[in-house]
């Protein structure tokens, strides 16, 4: 039934929205660790440009995950309102009321 269709996105959406959180939650801590590691006086240049990259690296990601989040969340609102659209159709038709 298409309001099931409609369910199934609505899941499928809050899926890759719950991963994007996830990773986000994952990489923001780390990327705080690494600019710590890349400005400690106490290493030689060689580890600290390590860290440093490394910590572009994980700036990338970042930056990847917010975008897949925002497009998930977009998606999730969309995939919600046409299941709440479609819900309330068969909830008017079991109460003989027109659609």
């Amino acid at each position: 039934m298409p309001h099931e269709r409609a369910a199934a996105r609505v899941v499928n959406c809050h899926l890759h929205l719950d991963v994007a959180e996830a990773r986000l939650r994952e990489l923001v801590p780390k990327l705080r660790r690494q600019r710590a590691s890349a400005g400690r006086k106490d290493q030689d240049a060689v580890r600290a440009l390590y860290w440093a990259d490394a910590a572009v690296n994980t700036e990338s990601d970042i930056g990847d995950y917010l975008t897949r989040r925002r497009l998930a969340w977009r998606c999730f609102l969309l995939a919600s309102a046409d299941y709440l659209r479609l819900k309330s159709l068969i909830v008017k038709s079991d109460f003989g009321l027109a659609a």
